[in-house]
């Protein structure tokens, strides 16, 4: 929580270590990081315990939040594209 308020993230207080640790393992294995070794990172000793992370990950594709987060970000990162 300190380092969140200290990087000036809105609603500080609310991001738990876990958080950071779940997005990490998300981002991870999103941008394509072998499991075996997003597994060690996260010192899993399991890597179904790592699994759970891409399959979790999963269930948000079809969310319309998560839709619509993903087109911001797209538009964010791409804002000479028109649509």
């Amino acid at each position: 929580m300190h380092l969140a308020r200290r990087a000036s993230l809105p609603q500080a207080a609310t991001i738990k270590p876990h958080a950071l640790r779940h997005g990490f393992i998300t981002d991870a294995l999103d941008q394509g990081v072998p499991l075996h070794q997003v597994q060690g990172a996260a010192d899993h000793r399991d890597p179904r315990t790592t699994q759970r992370y891409n399959r979790r990950r999963g269930r948000l594709d079809g969310h319309p939040a998560y839709t619509v987060a993903a087109a911001m970000a797209d538009r964010l990162a791409h804002p000479d594209a028109t649509a």
